[in-house]
């Protein structure tokens, strides 16, 4: 994981990551997903670059890096605004809304 964080870190576009998680799907198979720090005064053009440039790298840097989704967010001070920054710590933790009813 390491790999990945210092490849997604490696272009001057990405502020931070503000978290990550990686899963094997299979020997030769590696999702990631990542939630990266970029600029305030940073437009959609920028964003998009940013994404697009961290993802090369880390299939440079991982080749088994398959599937790779990035989210870009504000971050300031050790806080995000992520749109779970209003959900109780567990839900936070898990990275959604707590389910209700069955599980399906």
């Amino acid at each position: 994981m390491r790999a990945i964080e210092r490849a997604i870190l490696a272009g001057d576009d990405v502020d931070t990551v503000i978290h990550m998680r990686t899963l094997h799907l299979g020997p030769d198979e590696l999702l990631v997903a990542a939630k990266i720090a970029i600029d305030l005064d940073d437009d959609a053009r920028d964003v998009a670059h940013a994404i697009n440039g961290a993802e090369a790298r880390i299939r440079e840097a991982v080749p088994i890096a398959r599937l790779i989704y990035i989210e870009p967010d504000i971050f300031r001070g050790g806080v995000s605004t992520s749109t779970t920054a209003g959900l109780p710590d567990a839900a936070r933790r898990a990275g959604g809304a707590p389910r209700t009813g069955p599980r399906g």
